[in-house]
């Protein structure tokens, strides 16, 4: 795949005109601002200090990813080796190099300096620029320790940053790597999607920033070590994990293996189920539906009535769709303490969070629920205001193809009126669940997600698998493998929290070993910590993660808190059929 040119760009599907033509349209009348806002943005040189200190991820395989895990350690040191290529021309000579001929990535590179060895990351090349119109980024090529390969972050969000701290494990590796801000800075601005009233900055937001990213990272790499990297792979969640989905289905050859994280397509998130969410949970005025105490409580009652479903008792939730939990059992009666029932207002929220959202009709809308086990999140009020935000905040200037007034919210949206007009833009924002061109291409993807995300439902990528595998057939699992993360939240976190870093590494890892020795990925091993602590803390507990649909069954022998005494087993319950949800805007 990296042999191959970059493909072109396609046509727009949601316009008549080609990208090419669009953008050079455009470019007189917002490339001037925005450059100048990129410019100042960039201008000045970041010290080295501040860079590696800005290296916040584990080191390369900490203990939360790799307790009985050797092959990954033997892995890791075998993909860090350099291929022993020395640069052609200097670090500063990449800032006098002209970008701005390719058409379709025209590009300016604003510095280009050595960072000297920090952190475990070996001495680099940091190249910081922007391509047209605002899209900013950052590359950053080993002197001498190159591994011949290229990896590029995803973002989350609206992003509005570039999210070099994604790379900093594979730098630890010795990947030339890159990561970039999707067309957009939101630095300091918290969720302002204010950005998308523009045609072209929803394009680039939607694919193009991640494909031109790419395009022009891997031209400094040409110029750079005189020859292209041998391969090239891309790891994200969230945001990110849909960059991951979206590049494997419209440029299937810009990379060989994808890392995808809980994949958040966002017209289906922000303009359905985050609105359900929020509209459900949070009362008009904004305030918790459901206190830390009560939420804790109906965390307990789901648990003790599915826990034990797997044939062990361990606050993990194998697989949710084996709980058929009845919440109308637990409304209060009338003068019962409502400490230990459900009143009325929140029996009423929990019995469409726990539904797919519907309109009047009882259409779905989007295919995925809150699930058993995210009990604890309904008392969130920063990732609960966080869902409101993003969703009031796309549906006002994204999501539609005509904006709505400025004072739309979250509870303007209509449920029977809107979906259709909200599907216009699908193609433009979500993934199309076709890998045939990335099958061919012999591309590979890893994904993951949480069974206790509540930003975006794990249904919805068991939905999209169904539809991949309605597209390739039954050799589906020899191009994207899916791994479903029990009591995991979103890309990270839980009750017992996962931490989200390590498993961006351990995919990357599994994803090159596929790709380039044919060796599929059968596991993840997930780390846990001790109960209601926070993420990155010490690890007191592994449990394998195997392709769906098999799940992790306890043999027997040995501690329940050791990945090592867990095998692949078939599930309790066959969903098979249930797979491909049955929804339609």
């Amino acid at each position: 795949m990296s042999s191959r040119r970059p493909a072109p760009l396609p046509s727009d599907p949601t316009a008549g005109q080609t990208i090419g033509t669009r953008r050079r349209s455009m470019r007189f009348l917002r490339g001037a601002t925005a450059a100048l806002a990129v410019l100042a943005a960039i201008l000045p040189s970041t010290p080295a200090s501040s860079v590696g200190a800005a290296q916040t991820a584990p080191a390369v395989l900490d203990a939360a990813g790799v307790t009985g895990s050797d092959d990954l350690a033997t892995l890791a040191s075998q993909v860090a080796e350099p291929i022993g290529v020395a640069p052609v021309r200097s670090c500063g000579q990449l800032a006098r190099e002209n970008l701005a001929l390719d058409d379709d990535a025209p590009a300016w590179v604003g510095s280009a300096q050595v960072v000297a060895a920090s952190d475990s990351i070996a001495e680099h090349c940091r190249v910081v620029g922007y391509i047209e119109p605002a899209i900013r980024f950052e590359v950053n090529l080993p002197t001498s320790t190159w591994n011949g390969r290229y990896f590029q972050t995803g973002c989350g969000g609206f992003c509005g940053q570039v999210p070099v701290h994604g790379c900093a494990d594979a730098q630890r590796l010795n990947f030339a790597t890159a990561a970039q801000n999707m067309g957009h800075d939101l630095t300091g601005l918290g969720w302002s999607a204010l950005w998308a009233r523009d045609p072209g900055l929803r394009e680039d937001f939607a694919y193009r920033s991640t494909h031109v990213t790419a395009v022009v990272a891997k031209r400094l790499i040409e110029l750079y070590y005189g020859q292209r990297a041998d391969r090239s792979y891309f790891g994200g969640c969230s945001t990110g994990g849909r960059e991951g989905q979206m590049e494997a289905s419209r440029y299937p050859d810009d990379f060989d293996g994808i890392v995808s994280g809980d994949p958040a397509y966002p017209q289906r998130l922000g303009s359905i189920f985050n609105n359900w969410v929020a509209r459900h949970a949070l009362r008009p005025d904004g305030s918790l539906i459901f206190s830390q105490a009560k939420a804790a409580w109906l965390h307990g009652q789901v648990l003790a009535a599915c826990d034990g479903a797997d044939n062990l008792t361990d606050g993990l939730i194998e697989d949710p769709r084996n709980c058929a939990f009845d919440f109308a059992r637990l409304a209060c009666a009338s003068g019962e303490d409502p400490a230990g029932c459900l009143t009325g207002e929140e029996l009423a929220a929990v019995e469409k969070l726990y539904d797919f959202p519907r309109n009047s009709k009882g259409r779905i809308l989007y295919p995925g629920r809150v699930e058993p086990g995210s009990e604890m999140q309904l008392a969130d009020a920063s990732w609960l205001g966080g869902q409101a935000a993003f969703s009031a905040e796309w549906l006002r200037h994204a999501a539609f193809q005509e904006n709505p007034p400025g004072d739309f919210n979250l509870r303007d949206l209509d449920y029977n009126r809107d979906p259709a007009e909200l599907r216009e833009l699908l193609p433009l924002y979500d993934p199309e669940p076709d890998l045939r061109d990335f099958r061919r291409a012999g591309g590979k993807m890893l994904v993951y997600h949480g069974w206790a995300d509540l930003g975006v439902a794990p249904l919805e990528q068991i939905d999209y698998l169904a539809e991949v595998r309605e597209r390739i057939g039954s050799r589906t699992g020899d191009t994207v493998r899916l791994f479903l993360v029990p009591g995991m939240q979103h890309c990270r976190g839980g009750v017992y929290p996962v931490d989200g870093l390590d498993l961006i590494e351990q995919g990357l890892l599994r994803v090159v070993d596929w790709t380039e020795n044919g060796v599929a990925p059968d596991r993840l091993v997930i780390g846990y910590g001790a109960e209601g602590t926070q993420e990155g803390g010490p690890v007191v507990r592994t449990r394998p993660a195997f392709p769906y649909p098999q799940v992790a069954r306890y043999d027997g022998s040995g501690s329940t808190d050791d990945a090592a005494n867990f095998v692949p087993a078939a599930p309790l319950v066959d969903h098979t059929g249930s797979e491909d949800i049955a929804w339609r805007w």
